[in-house]
This record gives structure tokens, C-alpha cells and sequence, in this order.
């Protein structure tokens, strides 16, 4: 703890020291760019899990001469998604993602949404069994027509540009038997929204998208031993796993990508602090595209079950690649992050009611108030009738008290996409 201004009582706190009812003055040390728009009294855990996402380590506040000070004053409040912004907002990038985000923001009909719902697990569906078509090829060594794949892309990228919520939130909870056909369309349908809300053009959002559903092409040259083994690998088996990268270079050599692209799929498992694999690369020698794959391909496996661990929430998934010992390029990660949302769609929150929603509709104005499909009580142990609510909306007292799995409650991921 250090002291900044002593007349104002101004200290320097790690944030995990931060208290209900503190005055936040500024933001201290982080991995990102956020600043305070306005000081404001802290209210609500919300704010503090905020910061915590985008990589602040510690915030500068006023701390009260005498207990009575430390009560909130309703003045002084300034809700989760107004006291801090990024100090790239100014830029055309943060500009052009604000505009898209907007557009990410727009409003469906609940009819509309159950339409484009459908549409979207048709469009999962097939991208899952051309996946794993390339897959079952490449075993037993045909060469592999990609044209289905580009065609795919192509469908992904205009649904996500048409209404990105349908096909965002069935990308999180429809599920395949195939960990890597349903791995690959996840990270590129991930790749391509993000491109999309960064203002990249529509070549490039599509490359980005081809790129996220074939990288990864390669696992299927690995054992399944290795890849579906609950327990540590040793080093053999590591180097088996590490080979993918090569193997999925000569699966896809017969598209012919260009430079950029090979080399995002080469240097996917780099990481900033040259600790990745195949070359150890450190900061700058990392390509961009790569940068971006990495953080998808991450984010997407955290937020998968797999044979050796649980899945994550999307919180959690998003604490680690915000964590800089990581490895992960920060800034890009703060701009994943606020491309996704706090709670992004197809996610499932606990409401402070004591029910289980889905997040249909992303709020990029009001982060912590998306607009949700309710579906479950946690009090009766029961499923309920789907309701839609905006969380937003001035009438609505409901608040989201935090993410949840639906392994938690042992919800039927069919059952939830019925809705």
C-alpha cells in the first residue's frame, strides 16, 4: 500500500484489498488501458469482478478518516459499466468497435430469435460434420477438398454480420461427439465475429474465420491415447501433441494460404514471454494473426470440458488470458474481452432471484444488464417456463450475482438449446 496524496487520503491498494464502499479515484497498475471517467464510491462485487477481467492489479482510493465515512452515498455511485473506459476509445479502431458493438447490440423479436436460434444450430450442425469429414480423410491419407470449408466460413461469417447473438450463443452450448470438429467451429466463429467487431474488412474476416476452423486441423495425426488421457503427459507424449502444428501444415498445403496465414497456424502455441512451442519465439517475432488465434483457441478450450479437467466459465477463461504470466499479447486481450462482454452470449448466470438464465443479447452500453432467458430455479431444483427478460430495463430490479455451469446444477445442455 502507498500513500499518493495525503491531504486527500489518496492510497495505492492491491485490488483484492478493495472494500465495499470505497471511493475509487483512479485506476493503479494493469495489464490494460481502463480509466475512472469520474471517481465514484464502489457498490457492488460486479465492478470489482470487472477489473478484475481486464487486468487490474490495484486501484488508487480515498480512504474514509473515520468509519462513518465508508458508507456508500447514492450520489456518488457510478454503475460498473460507466466508471471505467478504455483509454483507446478515442482511436478509429475503438471507435469502429463501439459502432460495432452497437450493431452486435441490436434487438430480435423473441419469435425472430427463436427463428435465427434454428438457423444457427443448422449452420453448427454442418460445419461440425464437414469438420469431422476432413478428419476421418486425413486418417487414412486422402487429400482434402477445402471448398466446403470456405463455403462454410462464408455462411458463418454473413449469419454473425446479419445477427451475431443466434449464432454466438449456439456456438457455446450446442455440443458434437467431436471435441475437434466442435473446437474448430467455436474458435471460427470466435475469430471471425471478433475481426468483424474490429472493423477488419470482410476478406479478412472470412480468412480470420477459414483460419480458426482449420488450424487445428492436424490433432488428428496425435493418438487418441494422448489427446482423450485424463492424467499428466509425459514427455514423449508432449512432443506427440506439439507435432500437430507440422501436421497441420502439410494437411493444408494444398490450399495454398498465403504467408500470413501459415504463418498464424505455425506460431499458434507461441506465447509473448518465449515460453510456447515450436521456436520459443518472444514478443515482436510473433505474427498479429497468431496473437488473435491464440487468445480464441484458448478461450475456446478453457471453456470446454476435456478428459483432464472441468470446463471454465467464461469469467474464469478470461481471468487467465488476462493474467500477462501468461503469455498472451494484452492489449489484444482486452479488446477480446470487450468484444465478448462480461457475460457473453450463451453463457449461463445466476440471478439474485435465485434463477438460472441464458444471455441471448449482449449489452455493450450495460455489460453487467444483458438480456436473458430465464429457465431454472435453483430453489425448487426445477426447470421453469422460458422467460425473457432485459436486464437493462429501468422497471427490472434483477441483478446478475455471478456465472455458472450447467455441470453445476446438472442442466441438460439439450433441454437449454430447447428453449
Amino acid at each position: 500500500m502507498s500513500v499518493i496524496n495525503p491531504q486527500l487520503n489518496l492510497e495505492t491498494i492491491p485490488l483484492e484489498d478493495v472494500k465495499i464502499g470505497m471511493m475509487i479515484h483512479q485506476i493503479g497498475e494493469q495489464a490494460g488501458k481502463l480509466v475512472v471517467k469520474k471517481k465514484g464510491r464502489l457498490k457492488h462485487k460486479s465492478v470489482l469482478e470487472q477489473l478484475s477481467i481486464n487486468g487490474v492489479r490495484s486501484v488508487i482510493v480515498e480512504l474514509p478518516k473515520t468509519e462513518d465515512n465508508v458508507k456508500p452515498e447514492a450520489e456518488n455511485h457510478m454503475p460498473a459499466y460507466d466508471l471505467f473506459e478504455d483509454e483507446e476509445e478515442e482511436s478509429g479502431i475503438a471507435a469502429q468497435q463501439e459502432q460495432n458493438l452497437d450493431k452486435h447490440d441490436n434487438k430480435i423479436a423473441s419469435g425472430d430469435l427463436e427463428i435465427e436460434l434454428e438457423q444457427a444450430t443448422v449452420l453448427l450442425k454442418q460445419g461440425f460434420a464437414i469438420h469431422k469429414g476432413y478428419a476421418a480423410d486425413a486418417k487414412i491419407g486422402l487429400n482434402l477438398d477445402f471448398s466446403s470449408a470456405q463455403r462454410m466460413v462464408g455462411e458463418m461469417h454473413d449469419s454473425l454480420q446479419k445477427n451475431s447473438n443466434a449464432l454466438l450463443c449456439m456456438s457455446t452450448i450446442l455440443q458434437s461427439h467431436s471435441y475437434l470438429a466442435e473446437h474448430a467451429s467455436r474458435v471460427s466463429i470466435l475469430m471471425c465475429f471478433v475481426a468483424q467487431q474490429l472493423g477488419m474488412s470482410q476478406e479478412d474476416c472470412k480468412r480470420l474465420g477459414l483460419l480458426g476452423y482449420l488450424f487445428d486441423i492436424g490433432m488428428v495425426k496425435v493418438p487418441k491415447t494422448i489427446v482423450q488421457k485424463s492424467g499428466s503427459l509425459g514427455e514423449d507424449e508432449r512432443k506427440k501433441v506439439e507435432e500437430h502444428v507440422q501436421h497441420s501444415l502439410e494437411l493444408l498445403a494444398p490450399l495454398n494460404l498465403d504467408s500470413e496465414m501459415l504463418l498464424a497456424i505455425e506460431q499458434h502455441h507461441e506465447r509473448l514471454h518465449g515460453k510456447g512451442y515450436p521456436n520459443g519465439f518472444v514478443g515482436a517475432k510473433i505474427q498479429k494473426f497468431s496473437r488473435l488465434l491464440a487468445i480464441a483457441d484458448c478461450y475456446t478450450s478453457l471453456t470446454s470440458e476435456r478428459p483432464y479437467r472441468d470446463a471454465m466459465s467464461p469469467a474464469a477463461a478470461m481471468k487467465v488470458l488476462s493474467n500477462q504470466a501468461n503469455g498472451y499479447d494484452q492489449k489484444l486481450v482486452m479488446k477480446f474481452i470487450r468484444c465478448l462482454g462480461i457475460y457473453p452470449v450463451g453463457s449461463l448466470v445466476a440471478l439474485s432471484n435465485n434463477r438460472i438464465a441464458l444471455v441471448t443479447q449482449s449489452n455493450s452500453k450495460k455489460p453487467n444488464s444483458p438480456e436473458v432467458k430465464v429457465f431454472y430455479s435453483i430453489t425448487g431444483k426445477h426447470y421453469l417456463p422460458a422467460q425473457t427478460i432485459n436486464l437493462s430495463t429501468q422497471h427490472n430490479s434483477l441483478k446478475i450475482s455471478k456465472p455458472v455451469l450447467a455441470k453445476e446444477f446438472d442442466l441438460s445442455l439439450d433441454r437449454v438449446v430447447g428453449l
